[in-house]
């Protein structure tokens, strides 16, 4: 009899094991999910998998998003410029409270080969416009939307806002910044003022 029960014990260490085996395999799926972001490749809009958000010194996803009129543009088209790239969103204090530094900024250096966009998290661009009304005039940077967030998430990794990030003429990340900046301050604005100068050499 020892026989049969040695087998039957064996047989189930082994049901167990294939059991544990396959419960890990689940877990790793659900803790690394493949997430869609719509990133542009030979200038269309294709799926792809986010695996990690850029590091500074790496180069950026490029990407297309749509303005409020429906234009749609391409972050590599920018090229050239030194590219202040700001996630928002209407819902969020810190971010409202940046927004009138961001214009200073944008008005300073508009002029040179510098490019700022803003892009919002919110749902839809009734909400933004709804913001938008309600200030003094509308801002001179570009604001773009990304409603399911497949970019502001699913590329860039951001979860908590605001955050900016600051791209090389080349497309390379040069700063991530997060959580609310005056970047009205006399540091910041030679911060940018060095970054720039570096390009004109």
């Amino acid at each position: 009899m020892k026989k049969p029960l040695n087998l039957f014990v064996r047989f189930g260490v082994l049901s167990l094991y294939l059991l544990s085996v396959g419960i890990s395999a689940c877990k790793k799926q659900e803790t690394h999910p493949s997430v869609p972001a719509f990133v542009a490749e030979d200038g269309e809009l294709k799926n792809k998998d986010a695996s990690s958000p850029p590091k500074v010194g790496q180069k950026v996803p490029d990407f297309i998003l749509e303005d409020r009129t429906g234009k749609k543009y391409q972050l590599s088209s920018f090229r050239g410029n030194l590219v202040f790239l700001n996630f928002w969103a209407t819902w969020c204090p810190p971010c409202v409270e940046e927004l009138p530094a961001m214009e200073v900024l944008n008005q300073r250096f508009k002029a040179k080969k510098f490019m700022m966009i803003a892009v919002s998290a919110d749902e839809s661009w009734e909400r933004v416009d709804t913001f938008m009304s309600e200030l003094n005039r509308p801002p001179s940077f570009l604001v773009l939307l990304d409603p399911e967030k497949q970019l502001t998430t699913g590329v860039f990794g951001t979860t908590k806002f605001p955050e900016t990030y600051v791209i090389s003429p080349e497309g390379i990340l040069l700063k991530k910044y997060e959580g609310s900046y005056n970047w009205n301050d006399p540091a910041r604005l030679k911060e940018f003022e060095a970054l720039l100068s570096k390009k004109d050499k």
